[in-house]
């Protein structure tokens, strides 16, 4: 495999990690942790959260994206199918959380974001969204 393949899906394998383990810290520690807070410091700090996670991670996940992408063209140009077919499966996959996430998550992450900028508690049909 070329060196810049290799190069190319550690790159994509990081980047991905970045999120993965974003979503697995947020899962295990604060999570728990902030469902013993009253619910103003509980919209406050998952509010905050979302609202930089959502910006701020869109850099590591468009890049494992991309370097998916060119990965699977390098490999691809260089002849190896095996891992082209990894690439392409690797690619659709992330292009099919890409969606998901732009279709369904991040709107729901707007409304925990925009709580503390209006500096009120949402209704308790939303509070599940914490």
């Amino acid at each position: 495999m070329t060196a810049l393949g290799q190069v190319l899906i550690a790159t994509s394998v990081l980047a991905c990690g970045i999120i993965y383990g974003t979503d697995v810290f947020s899962a295990i520690v604060p999570r728990p942790a902030l469902a013993r807070a009253d619910d103003q410091t509980l919209v406050s700090i998952r509010g905050r959260v979302h609202d930089f996670g959502d910006r701020r991670l869109r850099v590591p996940g468009v890049a494992g994206l991309v370097a998916a992408i060119l990965e699977t063209a390098v490999v691809a140009w260089a002849g190896y199918l095996a891992t082209t077919v990894a690439g392409a499966i690797a690619v659709i996959g992330l292009a099919c959380w890409l969606i998901i996430y732009a279709r369904i998550s991040a709107p729901i992450n707007s409304l925990p974001a925009a709580a503390p900028k209006a500096a009120r508690v949402p209704p308790a049909s939303c509070e599940r969204l914490f």
